[in-house]
C-alpha cells in the first residue's frame, strides 16, 4: 500500500467513525466508499457529503438505532434530491455542497426569527 492509498484509507475511516456508523459496519462502510470514489481525488467533506446524503439513506442500519425513532431515517432535507454523484468534479461538488449548505443555514435562521 502506497503512502497516498493509506492516507486515503486513513480519511475514510475517520469519515466513518465521525459520523458516527456502528463499528461492526466499518469495514462494510468503508468498501461503500472505496467503491464509490475508485480513481477520484477527494477531500473529507465530500466523503462526508456522500456518507450524510446517500449511505445514510441506503443504510439505515449502519448508525445505532435510537428507541425513539425505532430506527426510522429522517426525512431527507431540502436540497437532498441533488444527486451528489453525479457531480463527478470534486471542486465543483465541494462547491455545490457549500452553497447548498449555507442556504441551509440560511433557511434555519430566517425560521428562528
Amino acid at each position: 500500500m502506497t503512502h497516498a492509498e493509506e492516507q486515503r484509507m486513513l480519511m475514510f475511516l475517520r469519515v466513518i467513525r465521525q459520523s458516527g456508523i456502528r463499528e461492526e459496519a466499518t469495514e462494510d462502510a468503508y468498501r461503500k466508499l472505496k467503491q464509490q470514489f475508485q480513481d477520484q481525488e477527494v477531500d473529507p467533506v465530500t466523503v462526508r457529503s456522500h456518507v450524510d446524503q446517500t449511505i445514510r439513506y441506503q443504510a439505515p442500519h449502519y448508525w445505532p438505532q435510537s428507541s425513539g425513532n425505532r430506527g426510522a431515517v429522517p426525512p431527507p432535507n431540502p436540497g437532498a434530491g441533488i444527486d451528489w454523484d453525479a457531480i463527478k468534479n470534486p471542486q465543483e461538488r465541494l462547491t455545490r455542497w457549500r452553497e447548498h449548505q449555507a442556504a441551509q443555514q440560511q433557511a434555519e435562521e430566517a425560521q428562528r426569527r
